[in-house]
């Protein structure tokens, strides 16, 4: 089977243009110019480098965030302790570490083997600190004539001395604080430098 093609008949008018429909005078071909293009990419690539700033900075905040809470869990854990054994439970912060004191037969000191009150080491690019109106900074009484001597204290009969511990990212404007007022209640409250 062949197919042939009709011939198309065009008709002349007498003005001298044909019967096909009108058609656009030609202009320059569609589409974006290279400058435009570019323009685009460069920013969706810096939209797309604040979208991932902002979620490193959720990312460390909420690991700070769990570390705050992870400290918090601590100190409710040594609360327990004293109130259980009849004895206080010394605080010290050094390098930054919650160090869980107890009294022994020195003085006060680091039980490495009691699972109830580990030493907690927070990470390396945070900084933790403690502040309290009781006693000096630990800087001045932390290791006073090789003894070691606790910031801060639990009490055996249901209360602390009111402290505060500071969990701070370096690099970043955000901090946690976890205070109490002497009772046994530990909040948490978020800081933005």
């Amino acid at each position: 089977m062949v197919f042939r093609a009709e011939p198309v008949k065009v008709q002349i008018l007498e003005t001298g243009t044909s019967t096909n429909p009108p058609t656009r005078p030609r202009t320059k071909a569609g589409g974006f110019t290279l400058v435009e293009l570019l323009v685009v990419v460069v920013l969706i690539a810096i939209l797309g480098s604040l979208v991932v700033l902002s979620v490193n900075v959720d990312q460390e905040s909420r690991e700070l965030e769990a570390s705050a809470q992870q400290v918090r869990q601590h100190l409710q854990n040594a609360f327990q302790e004293a109130i259980l054994s009849g004895y206080p439970v010394g605080l010290l912060v050094e390098d930054n570490s919650l160090v869980f004191l107890l009294v022994g037969e020195q003085g006060w000191e680091v039980q490495l083997e009691n699972e109830t009150l580990p030493v907690v080491t927070i990470n390396p690019r945070w900084q933790m600190s403690m502040q309290t109106e009781l006693l000096p900074s630990s800087s001045d009484v932390s290791n006073m004539g090789g003894k070691i001597v606790p910031e801060a204290l639990i009490y055996a009969e249901g209360y602390t001395d009111p402290f505060s511990i500071l969990l701070a990212a370096a690099n970043e404007n955000i901090a946690y604080r976890i205070a109490t007022d002497g009772s046994r209640l530990f909040t948490i409250e978020m800081l933005e430098k």
